[in-house]
């Protein structure tokens, strides 16, 4: 199998961070790409204190100090759990704000992927109140998603982790640039790994600009969602070929259309599938326009139950 880049594994040194590992050990097999596990912490000013300095100074100087000491064992131990797995691996501490932190030692790096847990998370207390059963995806995890040059692959919160070989993957499709890169990647990703790859386009419930929902009238036009899902199914089929062509050897893909909302459903296919990984493109948004989670690509990673994948377009 052809060697991907390094998987760069970034571990808050919590439970969802240890899943993060445990996929990326899985994945780095299937790969047979390395791993690169990193632990980000602001340390602090330098350790080094003047003669004078107060007590109350010194005692911060030696928490900092101790808390850095702390985690340096502890991912070290991570470090040590991975090579006994048979996988290569080295480990690094990062300094810094965590995501700027994991974002600037991928690029570094040269990461082939980014895989991380949803950081901050210590279970149902952190549920969404707004929206019942969506996980808090966390500040790091989810700024990591939104700069990081490379794709990320997100750990879910629950749920058991398998190795993606062999298995089904659900790759989400709505035409635009950031779909079809997903795909593409998809597709060079499961020749490798001889995974079957479905891509899901979700149309809307009802019509577009209808004017009287129970009669299905569009425009003053019979609204034939027959007709709708045939179209949509050729265009999907064209998309598909046309990612295809650009990987040699590419395996085929299968296609589905559904109905309903693109998060929800897209989750619900991958689930009725079986599916072992969902793949999704997400425009990489930022400021305060899109401060709050919101976009189909970020409710499908708040809302799967597997690992998912997110795309970004490469720069022009």
């Amino acid at each position: 199998m052809e060697r991907h880049g390094t998987l760069v594994v970034a571990t808050d040194l919590s439970p969802g961070g240890a899943r993060a590992v445990d996929l990326a050990v899985l994945v780095a097999r299937d790969l047979d790409a390395p791993i690169r596990l990193v632990h980000a912490a602001d340390r602090g000013p330098p350790a080094a204190i003047s003669r004078d300095a107060s007590p109350a100074e010194r005692a911060l100087r030696d928490r900092l100090r101790q808390r850095v000491e702390a985690a340096q064992r502890r991912l070290e131990e991570e470090r040590q759990r991975v090579a006994r797995q048979g996988v290569s691996v080295v480990a690094a501490l990062l300094d810094g704000r965590p995501w700027e932190a994991i974002v600037e030692d991928a690029d570094r790096a040269g990461a082939g992927m980014l895989v991380i847990g949803p950081h901050g998370q210590g279970g149902p207390a952190e549920i969404l109140r707004s929206a019942a059963l969506e996980w808090l995806l966390g500040v790091t995890a989810d700024r990591v998603i939104r700069y990081a040059s490379c794709p990320v692959l997100v750990a879910p919160n629950l749920g058991p982790l398998t190795s993606l070989r062999g298995r089904t993957w659900v790759v989400a499709v709505d035409f635009e640039t950031p779909s079809r890169e997903a795909l593409t990647l998809a597709i060079s990703l499961a020749r490798g790994c001889d995974a079957k790859v479905f891509g899901v386009h979700v149309l809307p419930s009802l019509p577009p600009l209808a004017t009287d929902a129970h009669e299905g009238e569009v425009a003053g036009a019979a609204w034939d969602p027959t007709l709708e899902e045939d179209e949509a199914r050729s265009q999907l089929r064209a998309f598909v070929a046309a990612a295809c062509a650009e990987v040699p050897g590419a395996p085929p893909v299968e296609v589905r259309v559904t109905r309903g909302d693109p998060a929800d459903d897209v989750v619900t296919v991958a689930e009725s599938l079986g599916a072992a990984l969902l793949v999704i493109g997400t425009h990489g948004r930022k400021g305060l326009s899109h401060a709050l989670l919101g976009s189909v690509a970020e409710r499908v990673l708040r809302r799967a139950k597997v690992p998912v994948l997110s795309v970004r377009p490469r720069p022009a």
